[in-house]
């Protein structure tokens, strides 16, 4: 099997439906797709240089550097996990985010390949359906499940 057109390669990258950043192991980031620009409110081209863990909720940035630093050591594999990013504007989001190593010359990771999605709105969504589960839909008390569970 031959190697991928590079033309097609980068039409994938910038066509993507999800925002995909790349990344160096310590968050500068290389490369970003408008998709990745559009969910985080800023130009592509603003995002160069910035280090991505900055926009991450202050409350999430140390385990997101952790996960990504074990990712980075391991070499391999897929890390997901889902936090909170503060965009320019203070509006807070959540994020489904998945990290792929790149090794490049040998085992070292050279790049980080970033998927990100808002999953703001699923989020929302889970904490209604949480809280009609255990709430009374009339006076808005917690019902006989939470009380239990307290």
């Amino acid at each position: 099997m031959s190697a991928p057109d590079p033309v097609v390669v980068s039409a994938a990258f910038l066509h993507a439906p999800m925002g995909v950043v790349v990344t160096r192991p310590d968050g500068l980031v290389v490369a970003c797709n408008p998709a990745a620009g559009q969910l985080l409110g800023r130009d592509p081209a603003d995002l160069l240089g910035e280090v991505l863990f900055d926009a991450v909720h202050p409350d999430d940035a140390d385990d997101a550097r952790r996960r990504s630093t074990r990712l980075v050591a391991g070499g391999t594999g897929i890390l997901r996990h889902e936090c909170r990013f503060r965009l320019n504007t203070g509006r807070v989001i959540w994020v489904s985010v998945s990290l792929s190593p790149v090794p490049e010359g040998g085992e070292r990771t050279e790049h980080v390949v970033v998927h990100l999605e808002d999953i703001t709105e699923r989020k929302r969504r889970e904490a209604e359906l949480s809280h009609q589960a255990l709430h009374d839909p009339l006076t808005g008390l917690a019902n006989r499940t939470l009380l239990i569970a307290r």
